[in-house]
């Protein structure tokens, strides 16, 4: 009896310290910066403002977030919403793929809509791999390698016969995998 309640005191100590230390561990995002901060912080280390979300969810503030004025901040929600896997993340995500005019803000918006897997999706990556900006179109390229099916490498032998090198070698990768996953 002794030694049993020795090893659950153990057990019930390392809880405790596992729960300080990730605690401890944990980053919370300013609602305002989307600044990395320390989870026992009231106020943030950037900006200044105070580190309380409103009741609207996070993935809601993200998605406010992708109007920022700010591109880093615009940046930074685009990644963090690729977590969510909701039609309106879906929505938002898309709508900056086609509203931004910002290379990096595009691909971004595209590796994050890589992780939402569906039919439209597929659609819209494929009309970014013709149109969009560089950084995008190399995203969405690899996302359809990932995502597309056979009847999709007609598209991807087209964007071989690209001007750029890169979306060349890119297409050629995306033919592989797609070729992979059928075993062709």
């Amino acid at each position: 009896m002794l030694v049993f309640l020795g090893f659950a005191a153990a057990r019930l100590i390392l809880k405790l310290l596992k729960y300080v230390f990730y605690k401890k561990d944990m980053k919370i995002y300013c609602p305002n910066c989307f600044c990395t901060n320390e989870s026992n912080q009231n106020v943030c280390k950037e900006c200044g403002k105070a580190l309380k979300w409103k009741d609207e969810s996070y993935e809601d503030e993200l998605i406010k977030a992708l109007s920022h004025k700010d591109p880093r901040i615009v940046l930074r929600a685009a990644e963090i919403l690729s977590d969510f896997k909701g039609d309106r993340t879906k929505k938002a995500l898309t709508g900056i793929i086609f509203k931004s005019k910002g290379p990096y803000i595009q691909a971004t918006a595209v590796k994050s809509l890589a992780n939402i897997s569906s039919n439209e999706t597929l659609k819209i990556f494929k009309k970014i791999a013709l149109s969009g900006t560089l950084p995008a179109r190399l995203n969405a390229i690899e996302a359809m390698g990932k995502k597309s099916s056979l009847k999709d490498i007609d598209l991807l032998k087209k964007l071989e016969k690209d001007n750029s090198e890169t979306i060349k070698a890119r297409a050629e990768e995306a033919i592989i995998n797609i070729r992979k996953r059928y075993e062709l």
